[in-house]
């Protein structure tokens, strides 16, 4: 008796220890909070497309998931921050949302990983969400928009895999 109730004890703490460990993280996008502070990167990814998206979740070799939540958006530029470091930062999901704002439903992406190793902006890619494809391709468009949505909020760090357009 003694042995089942201290096996069920321990059952219980190794479920509870493994929720904990998968409860969600919800960093902020750089419009919801401009400060920037020290072990900081942004994240730039633009979002391209008709279909309204407000839900990111990037996985990387840390745990758990950088999930983003924001208002809903088509054709702009996210400027999203992270604690630094992460290696193997990948977008792994997103959510599409129908014109009452509920979620549609889940999509999953097959988007190539990054190591975001120092402070800094790193631009990552667009996400089309009509074609539903993740690419890296149109980036002067997002990151003169990124620059010019976020730019001030972005002079404290520098550009760490693309120049500034001027």
């Amino acid at each position: 008796m003694l042995q089942t109730n201290l096996l069920k004890m321990v059952i219980i703490l190794s479920m509870s220890i493994f929720i904990i460990g998968c409860a969600q993280t919800y960093p902020q996008t750089l419009t919801q909070n401009p400060k920037i502070g020290k072990d900081t990167a942004i994240i730039l990814i633009g979002i391209k497309g008709s279909k309204k998206i407000n839900y990111l979740q990037f996985c990387h070799t840390s745990f758990p998931c950088d999930n983003f939540e924001f208002e809903t958006l088509t054709n702009d530029i996210l400027a999203l921050k992270i604690k630094i470091p992460k290696k193997n930062f990948e977008l792994k999901v997103y959510t599409l949302r129908n014109t009452f704002g509920h979620a549609m439903r889940y999509h999953s992406v097959d988007a190539k990983p990054i190591n975001i190793n120092k402070e800094g902006i790193y631009f990552y890619g667009v996400l089309d969400t009509d074609l539903q494809i993740f690419d890296i391709e149109h980036r002067k468009q997002y990151i003169k928009q990124a620059k010019s949505k976020h730019g001030s909020k972005l002079l404290k760090l520098k550009p760490v895999n693309f120049h500034w357009e001027n």
